[in-house]
């Protein structure tokens, strides 16, 4: 497990350089449409959620930056996660409508049920928040615990569902996704409201656990996030 914690971390941080490098573009060319947005993507998700402070400051930030940047679609409080993994995430899915939706939320049910029970509760510290030209994020680095977690939740998933579920490329936390296309101007706005919230973010640097585990489904449109639990389980 060494080796793919490593691996994992590897891959973590060059999506977040990515970012940084998205955030300069964004800041030269502008802001465009999340093509999450545009497809109207759906599926079923399994995340974790971070402590209610945390969440609070991200929505906020969330929050000005819908407020500046029109059209931009942001996450409430009680949204904000760090996905585990995912299943059938495709373009104009509803997974509410599909025969065999609750075979599939079953199958996580059971998984997680299985996983809780022999797993110590992962944490993370936010390192602040950060934005390419569709999507605002903030960076997260969890401790092995989380990768080890969701590496064996994953293998039992992917023996009771077919496709094979994924393990998540990093312990971010989506804030925001931008609907419209916008300006280099409003794009540098942005950056700004994010390296203000950043000082405050310094305080959250310590490691904190997440609070609960959750099984669900999602649409997304132009307009909202929509997220339905169908199970949690709360860590004590």
């Amino acid at each position: 497990m060494d080796t793919n914690w490593n691996d994992w971390q590897k891959t973590q941080q060059s999506i977040y350089e990515k970012f940084s490098t998205g955030q300069q573009t964004a800041c030269t060319d502008g802001l465009c449409v999340d093509p999450t947005i545009q497809n109207k993507v759906g599926g079923y998700l399994v995340i974790l959620t971070p402590a209610l402070s945390i969440r609070m400051v991200l929505a906020r930030i969330a929050s000005d930056i819908g407020a500046y940047v029109p059209g931009t679609l942001t996450y409430a409080t009680e949204q904000l996660h760090t996905t585990i993994s995912d299943y059938l995430v495709t373009p104009h899915h509803n997974p509410g409508g599909t025969d065999d939706h609750d075979y599939i939320l079953e199958q996580l049910h059971s998984a997680i049920d299985w996983w809780i029970s022999d797993w110590r509760p992962a944490c993370m510290y936010h390192a602040g928040v950060t934005f390419n030209q569709t999507t605002v994020i903030a960076q997260g680095y969890a401790n092995k615990d989380f990768c080890t977690g969701a590496h064996h939740f994953v293998q039992d998933a992917s023996k009771r569902l077919h496709p094979q579920l994924r393990m998540p490329w990093g312990s971010h936390v989506t804030m925001a996704r931008f609907g419209t296309v916008q300006s280099a101007q409003d794009a540098r706005r942005v950056q700004e409201i994010c390296a203000d919230y950043n000082a405050v973010l310094k305080g959250f640097n310590a490691y904190h656990p997440y609070v609960s585990i959750a099984v669900g489904y999602f649409t997304i449109t132009q307009e909202q996030f929509n997220l339905t639990i169908t199970k949690e389980r709360v860590f004590v």
